[in-house]
């Protein structure tokens, strides 16, 4: 299982995700998110935001959580990624009581979803 850092340059932040969507598990603060199978379609949506949005997130400026476009993203990230075993999107709350983990978790499961179009890039 992965344990998700932050700061991480290009290249580990990518092995990252690879091993997390090879487990499908990610832990973040002792917290186990578990992936289930998605979509083709699913994937490349988000894969889609995530390159729309990459500037911002390399300039630091997280204000696209906030968009009403991110909250397309995160229903379909939300219908995947199960916690303690329900789906993320039957459990309202759960941000509420993990607040901390909330940025950290998405931007990590952009990634995990866009893993599949980013292993084929060339690195360094």
């Amino acid at each position: 299982m992965a344990e998700i850092k932050i700061d991480k340059t290009d290249e580990a932040a990518l092995a990252e995700i690879k091993a997390v969507y090879d487990d499908k598990e990610a832990e973040i603060n002792g917290n186990i998110y578990t992936f289930t199978k998605t979509t083709h379609q699913k994937r490349l949506s988000v894969f889609a935001y995530m390159t729309k949005i990459q500037r911002q997130i390399t300039d630091g400026d997280l204000s696209f959580f906030a968009d009403k476009e991110f909250k397309a993203i995160q229903n379909i990230i939300d219908n995947v990624v199960m916690y303690e075993g329900s789906l993320l999107s039957k459990l309202p709350e759960h941000w509420e009581e993990h607040e901390e983990e909330f940025t950290a978790f998405y931007m990590m499961a952009m990634g995990v979803f866009s893993y599949p179009f980013l292993r084929g890039r060339k690195q360094g």
